[in-house]
């Protein structure tokens, strides 16, 4: 859960700034992002803290279940579909 919160707050607030913002930013634009980059921060506090150096193997996985991992073939495949049409 660490990780997912590390990644998804700076996401969740950015989304708020995007629609919440304007073209001139506001004080309560700034506030909003400090607060999130403050917040993003501490989430990142645990993996630090909890750092083992002298385990060599992973740390800090999720497991979640129901969830298939896809496949190399079927990333590439994705990735060739979205980013195909670019060029």
């Amino acid at each position: 859960m660490i990780l997912s919160f590390a990644i998804w707050i700076p996401i969740f607030f950015g989304l708020i700034i995007l629609f919440y913002g304007s073209e001139k930013p506001t004080a309560g634009v700034r506030w909003l992002a400090l607060v999130g980059s403050v917040i993003g921060f501490i989430a990142t506090l645990p993996l630090i803290i909890q750092f083992d150096i002298a385990n060599p193997g992973m740390q800090f996985v999720e497991k979640l279940v129901g969830f298939r991992v896809m496949t190399s073939t079927t990333t590439w495949v994705l990735m060739a579909f979205l980013f195909g049409s670019l060029c």
